[in-house]
């Protein structure tokens, strides 16, 4: 089987940092999440020794994120760990990096964010019914946030969301803030059966390599 270049392992260790942060945001949203592709590789020209670096990475984070079980995923204590294993996997990605590297990265990143922000907010608007006054009002002071250094700390994550759903309630009807309080649930448990499903997919790969 033909293994992936290094450049395809960091594409993917990328998209498994940006994973972490947009996943939790789908839940906050309440809205299914459709993951965007970013195109480093016509973004970022890697040296055959950067490229080296970032695979070493890209192996050290693997092994210790599948030494977490998915089961115990929604945990807090769980949560906190991945998200500091997020944050130190983008460290070290950004020290092989040059500065010109790092801003590309980083700009991707945020056009990245900022277009998935746009088409929850469409799609939040179409399931809440939300009326053109209320879907102003949300875009203005969502736009106004103010933007973090990517990915922030999970105490610094856990006040954007906060701060995040307190000002879409504040746009909302009473009617409108049930229903969105049921399409949240419904998003955190549609997570925890996937992370249910790998477990079970983990197990069955296990107990295979056992009876072989």
């Amino acid at each position: 089987m033909k293994m992936p270049s290094p450049l395809a392992r960091f594409q993917r260790s990328l998209s498994l940092i940006a994973c972490g942060v947009l996943m939790t945001t789908a839940q906050a949203w309440g809205v299914d999440d459709r993951q965007k592709k970013v195109d480093w590789e016509s973004s970022l020209n890697l040296s055959d020794e950067q490229q080296e670096q970032i695979d070493a990475i890209e192996d050290k984070y693997r092994d210790r994120f599948r030494e977490m079980k998915p089961s115990e995923a929604a945990d807090k204590e769980r949560r906190e760990q991945r998200q500091d294993l997020y944050v130190q996997m983008r460290e070290e990605i950004r020290s092989v990096l040059t500065d010109e590297q790092q801003a590309i990265a980083e700009e991707q990143v945020r056009k990245r964010e900022k277009e998935g922000r746009e088409e929850h907010l469409e799609r939040l608007s179409r399931k809440l019914d939300l009326t053109s006054e209320q879907k102003s009002e949300l875009e203005e002071k969502l736009s106004s946030c103010s933007e973090e250094e990517w990915p922030v700390s999970m105490k610094m994550r856990e006040k954007d969301r906060r701060d995040f759903e307190k000002t879409v309630k504040s746009v909302l009807t009473d009617e409108q803030k049930k229903k969105w309080r049921k399409m949240q649930r419904e998003e955190r448990d549609k997570w925890r059966h996937h992370d249910m499903d790998r477990l079970k997919e983990k197990r069955g790969e296990k107990g295979q390599d056992e009876s072989e």
